[in-house]
């Protein structure tokens, strides 16, 4: 089988983690057969500070980064039976895209690799015109560094046929222990190039604890650090090439891992860094990466209920600041400009201040039990987050699931990790501002309305209740409760 592989480098990790990801995994393809050829551009002085020389398992080309040499390279797509396109090639990523899906032969595999796959979700989010999502249900597979069934799931709902983590590994040929050195000698080191979404945790786990044990010796290599301020007993070292790694982490007492923001809120996204610490016998700390457990429905208890509708758009939630200016965008305006039509607000501490219009309903407040009802009363029913839980993402509230249960269609505010839960424009509706609610309220037909209803309380009971959730909390509980030698496939009572 030969592979063309358009990705950022294979000869240099200079500002290019992947590297050791790509090398690990196409030198044992070759191993098992198969003809590799990576292509990778000229640019960023990779070049200038290579980690290998071209290896005998793989055919590396490396062009101008002009797009007359772009354009030559994407034409080589034609002779591979499998046809790679890796995220952030870092120049003309656009261009290769659209150019090797072209090219490829028509019996070829079409591949998309996400070296990150949070940061390519958020983009995709946020542009419906974005070159990847309109080229998604074109490629055969997507793989992923990392990020488990969160990212399989945005995957896929935004129109992936197959998505599958490749996570990063061990290479015992490579990483392994070796004798200390004193250049790296100390008491905590880490290594990664410094990046805004992993700066403020580098502060929190490294530069804090190094200020507060002044007489203690730490080491940081990566780019970057050099223009950061760091405490005096902190030696920045700059980059470190890959033939040093195993003497930079066995000449410590201690190395440190520290996720990326987007890593750490997926989790499922092991750093390379991971397993040469592990490979080369060093003593690994790392930073926390939170398993989320969202919130669920009593499948028994949520149910459509067959009501008159006395709402075209309600919304159920107690008053809080930071929602209400959506609040008043997506309902109460909404309400001004269509006095005809009927809103309903339900939920405690509101003040006495709001004015309310006429055609808006208040109820202070709804028991549990009588949430079903209320939503069966409702047309659509609203989704308003709080601020927060916008900036975290992948924080769905419980109403989501309380509505979608009962079968009433929810427009919702658009934050990070909601289409993996319910698929925008199928089963919810995304909405920005007063004319995208009236556009629906006014233009969506009743059969659509049930239907997209139904779609919803479909996909939350296939994978949302709360015997879902139990089942999931119940193996996380067991895992860390495993005693060693333990099979993972053993079940164990938790007494």
């Amino acid at each position: 089988m030969k592979m063309a592989f358009y990705g950022s480098s294979l000869l240099s990790s200079y500002w290019n983690g992947a590297a050791t990801y790509y090398r690990g995994m196409l030198s044992e393809l070759a191993r098992h057969g198969w003809d590799v050829t990576f292509y990778e551009p000229d640019a960023f002085d990779r070049q200038k500070h290579r980690d290998i020389e071209p290896p005998d398992w793989a055919r590396v080309v490396v062009y101008d980064a002009t797009p007359e040499a772009c354009r030559a390279v994407i034409a080589r797509a034609a002779d591979a039976d499998v046809v790679v396109k890796a995220n952030g090639v870092g120049v003309f990523d656009d261009e290769l895209l659209d150019g090797v899906m072209d090219a490829a032969g028509a019996d070829a595999l079409r591949v998309y690799w996400d070296v990150d796959a949070p940061a390519t979700l958020a983009a995709m989010r946020q542009a419906s015109d974005h070159p990847l999502r309109r080229r998604l249900p074109q490629f055969d597979f997507v793989l992923t560094y990392g990020g488990g069934p969160p990212v399989v799931a945005a995957y896929e709902t935004m129109g992936a046929r197959v998505c599958r983590p490749v996570y990063n590994a061990l290479d015992p040929a490579t990483h392994h222990p070796v004798p200390p050195q004193p250049r790296f000698a100390a008491d905590l080191n880490f290594l990664g190039n410094r990046l805004p979404d992993r700066e403020a945790r580098v502060e929190r786990f490294f530069l804090d604890p190094a200020a507060r044990n002044p007489e203690g010796r730490y080491i940081i290599g990566g780019s970057g650090w050099e223009t950061n301020g760091l405490p005096a007993n902190v030696t920045h070292i700059g980059h470190v090439g890959t033939a040093d790694h195993n003497a930079f982490n066995t000449s410590a007492l201690a190395v440190l891992n520290i996720a990326r923001d987007s890593m750490a809120e997926v989790g499922f996204s092991p750093a390379t860094r991971v397993f040469e610490a592990a490979g080369a016998g060093a003593c690994l700390i790392t930073d926390p990466a939170a398993r989320a457990l969202h919130c669920s429905v009593e499948a028994e208890a949520y149910t459509p209920r067959p009501v008159g509708k006395r709402w075209d758009l309600s919304y159920l939630g107690t008053y809080s600041p930071d929602r209400q200016p959506t609040l008043e965008r997506l309902l109460l305006e909404p309400a001004r400009r269509a006095p005809r039509l009927r809103f309903a607000v339900a939920g405690p501490q509101y003040p006495d201040g709001i004015a309310w219009p006429d055609n808006v309903e208040r109820l202070d407040h709804v028991p549990p039990a009588d949430h079903p009802a209320f939503y069966a009363a409702s047309r659509f029913t609203l989704n308003v987050t709080r601020a927060d839980m916008i900036r975290a993402g992948h924080s769905p509230s419980v109403r989501l699931f309380e509505a979608a249960a009962c079968a009433t269609p929810i427009i919702s505010d658009l934050w990070d990790g909601l289409d993996a839960l319910l698929e925008p424009d199928r089963e919810i509706i995304l909405a920005r501002s007063a004319a995208d609610v009236l556009g629906v309220l006014g233009g969506m037909d009743e059969t659509a309305r049930r239907t997209m209803g139904e779609r919803a309380r479909r996909r939350i009971l296939d994978g949302h209740t709360a015997t879902h959730r139990a089942e999931a909390l119940e193996l996380d509980l067991i895992a860390a409760a495993r005693p060693p030698g333990h099979r993972p496939d053993e079940r164990m009572p938790l007494a």
